[in-house]
This record gives C-alpha cells, sequence and structure tokens, in this order.
C-alpha cells in the first residue's frame, strides 16, 4: 500500500501560530485506515447483540442501506436520479459494499433493488462461510411519508 502526503499541505500558511493543519491530518487518517481495511470505529459487540436480539442473530444479519438522489432545480430536463444501496458484508458491520444505478428521473421507487442488493449478497455469502443471511435490516432514506408504503412494498418484494 502507498499512501502520498503532501508535507507542504499539512503546514500553516498564515502566521496563526498553528503547527499543523489538523483538518489536513484528519482527513489523511481517515482515509489511511479506511485503505488497509482498517476500522474507524468499533462497536460495543454486547450492546449490537443485545439490539438485535442475540448473537446468534447478530452473525446471521445484513444491513442495508437504500437512497435514491435526485437532480436538482437547477439541473437540465430529463436527467437521471442516482439510485444506491450499500450491503454490509461481515458479522461486525464494519465494511460496506456499495452499488448504484442511474434511473429516470423523479422516480421514489428504486428500479432494479433486486440487482443492487444482489451484488452485496453475493459478497456477504463469499465473507461468510458460504451461507446466506437469515435477517435483512434495511434502511430507506430519501421518500416521503406518503410515498413510504408504496415504495418500501415494491422494494421489499424486488428484495425477496
Amino acid at each position: 500500500m502507498t499512501i502520498y502526503m503532501r508535507l507542504s499541505n499539512a503546514w500553516p500558511i498564515s502566521n496563526t501560530g498553528e503547527k499543523y493543519d489538523y483538518q489536513y491530518l484528519s482527513n489523511i487518517s481517515l482515509r489511511f485506515k479506511i485503505k488497509p481495511d482498517g476500522h474507524n470505529h468499533v462497536r460495543e459487540p454486547e450492546r449490537l447483540s443485545k439490539a438485535l436480539g442475540g448473537q446468534e442473530r447478530t452473525d446471521n444479519t445484513i444491513i442495508l442501506g437504500a437512497n435514491i438522489a435526485h437532480p436538482g432545480t437547477s439541473g437540465a430536463s430529463g436527467s437521471p436520479s442516482i439510485a444506491s444501496v450499500v450491503t454490509s458484508v461481515d458479522n461486525e458491520f464494519q465494511n460496506y459494499l456499495g452499488s448504484m444505478r442511474l434511473q429516470a428521473g423523479g422516480r421514489e421507487r428504486i428500479d432494479g433493488m433486486h440487482s443492487l442488493v444482489y451484488e452485496g449478497l453475493e459478497v456477504w455469502f463469499q465473507k461468510n462461510e458460504s451461507r446466506m443471511p437469515e435477517y435483512t435490516l434495511i434502511y430507506r432514506d430519501s421518500i416521503s411519508e406518503s410515498m413510504f408504503d408504496k415504495c418500501g412494498a415494491d422494494e421489499i418484494t424486488a428484495i425477496e
């Protein structure tokens, strides 16, 4: 692994008395932790296990996060929306695979939810002794209350 850091960026540009640019160094350290498959935080196993109903359930749970981003009002007419899903791939919920697709702009429902989730399930399967998860925890963002039931039902059906 190669880490490249321009040291001149870490030194102060002005005479403020600050010895280092701590924001720059902080950003570099976050990237360093991610690159060697490190962890940026550590979960408390007992609390997570209790929240999910025991260690056996924790070991057999996959977490999905789904979101759709729409073009802004200043975007060109006909601009696509971006649908994305992140999938946990380990039972420590530290590593996630991200998948995204472009779809027709303005749609709340994620088209192709099945294929987005399938990509993550393949990696989860490989990293978890060639078995599938028994439990799924889904976080869905960017959906209005009025569309939640309709989109949720369609997307759950696509995942099943």
